[in-house]
């Protein structure tokens, strides 16, 4: 009868701690959720975002990428030590394949002051990221139809006009171009740009840079592709903050 007894409390301790682990599991998956939810919302109505909470979710958030034309609205990661962590990681830091948009600490500060900042996102998760970034950008018109991107931050608000889209080759851009401290290095990437795959591109030839302008640059795959990427190239217009 002891025995009994036993094994049956036992049984019910081992229930009781699955449903209490379970339970945590999914309190804390729906408060990341509510957190990323909130601040899509506010990013889209250009109301503050609340970034204490963002860092009690994960700390290597640095920014909320905003495109209104496209309704897109992700936050920005950046791993300070793996430059691909966010590749194959959620924004709560959690495992997933389809990763975040993110900036690589290597090439780019958590601040958005080098002259080119490059945001890599995958095309292929369904409503998040980058997806339908490509397809949206190939139209006729894109670029006036969501040339403006921002980029929220704890400190202010950074406001880019996209000029130009399009494939590019899959090499590092900022690597390649000597972090963009020389003169003449972004009139070299763009003009090379302009040229790659000319047909496939759209182009505002009515926006000038020099060396001291800070770029903006999406990345994303191609599908079925892995020698080309397809970029949205962004320059600064505006800051607040």
């Amino acid at each position: 009868m002891n025995r009994k007894i036993l094994s049956c409390c036992l049984l019910l301790c081992c229930s009781l701690l699955v449903c209490c682990l379970s339970g945590c599991a999914g309190k804390t998956a729906q408060t990341s959720g509510n957190v990323l939810d909130t601040a899509r919302e506010a990013a889209l109505q250009e109301k503050p975002i609340d970034f204490s909470e963002l860092e009690k979710l994960n700390p290597d958030i640095c920014g909320w990428l905003v495109i209104p034309g496209m309704e897109l609205s992700e936050p920005v990661l950046r791993h300070p030590e793996d430059d691909t962590w966010y590749a194959g990681h959620a924004p709560d830091g959690s495992e997933n394949a389809g990763g975040s948009v993110y900036c690589q600490a290597t090439y780019n500060t958590a601040d958005f002051t080098d002259p080119v900042t490059v945001l890599y996102g995958s095309e292929l998760t369904p409503g998040r990221q980058f997806s339908g970034l490509m397809k949206f950008y190939s139209e006729d018109g894109s670029l006036q139809r969501a040339g403006e991107i921002r980029i929220c931050t704890p400190t202010g608000t950074l406001s880019y006009q996209a000029f130009g889209a399009g494939l590019y080759n899959s090499t590092h851009i900022i690597h390649d171009h000597n972090g963009f401290q020389k003169p003449g290095e972004l009139e070299a990437f763009l003009t090379a740009f302009r040229q790659y795959h000319s047909m496939s591109r759209q182009y505002d030839d009515g926006i000038t840079l020099t060396d001291s302008d800070r770029v903006l640059i999406l990345s994303t795959h191609v599908p079925r592709n892995e020698d080309l990427r397809y970029l949205v190239v962004a320059k600064l217009v505006g800051q607040t903050g």
